[in-house]
């Protein structure tokens, strides 16, 4: 766990910087995606904007998992070049 808590201590400023903008953009597109869904429950029913709307809350949490896997790696790849 100590590992791991020095991964994000360790990062450069601007690899946080673009982390922390795409974890916020990752975030707003699973709000309108939770937005597309709760719309389905309340008042449509049809698979088609259900399926949309899951597609678009996973497609969230992939950028969210991207964003912080390259961000690691790009400030590995940065400070093994020193």
């Amino acid at each position: 766990m100590e590992k791991i808590k020095n991964i994000f201590v360790n990062l450069n400023k601007i690899d946080l910087k673009i982390m922390k903008y795409g974890i916020i953009f990752s975030l707003i597109i699973s709000i309108i995606g939770t937005f597309i869904l709760t719309y389905n429950l309340i008042f449509i029913h049809t698979i088609l904007l259900y399926k949309i709307g899951l597609s678009i809350v996973k497609l969230s949490f992939y950028f969210t998992v991207e964003f912080i896997v390259c961000g690691i790696v790009v400030d590995k790849i940065l400070f093994s070049n020193v």
